[in-house]
């Protein structure tokens, strides 16, 4: 799995318990909304496996969702994550 669908996955599977996990999520959800848009393929698989985490088809959506929208080549993406 590449390693921003991995991200979402893994705040999602913990309940985004932890702050550092929520808030670096809520700041890779928020960036992803602000370049691609609200209403994207990639924001809409996002919050499809929101209520859904346990989904594989949900998972591999997004996975599909990040690599045409060559989320994983994003400087800026890859940042957030590293916090």
């Amino acid at each position: 799995m590449d390693p921003i669908t991995t991200a979402i996955v893994a705040a999602l599977v913990s309940d985004l318990t932890k702050t550092a996990i929520k808030n670096s999520y809520n700041a890779l959800k928020n960036a992803l909304k602000k370049k691609f848009g609200s209403e994207s393929d990639l924001v809409e698989a996002v919050n499809g496996l929101e209520k859904k985490p346990d989904s594989k088809g949900r998972k591999a959506t997004l996975q599909e969702e990040v690599e045409i929208a060559k989320v994983n080549d994003d400087h800026a993406a890859i940042l957030i994550l590293k916090g």
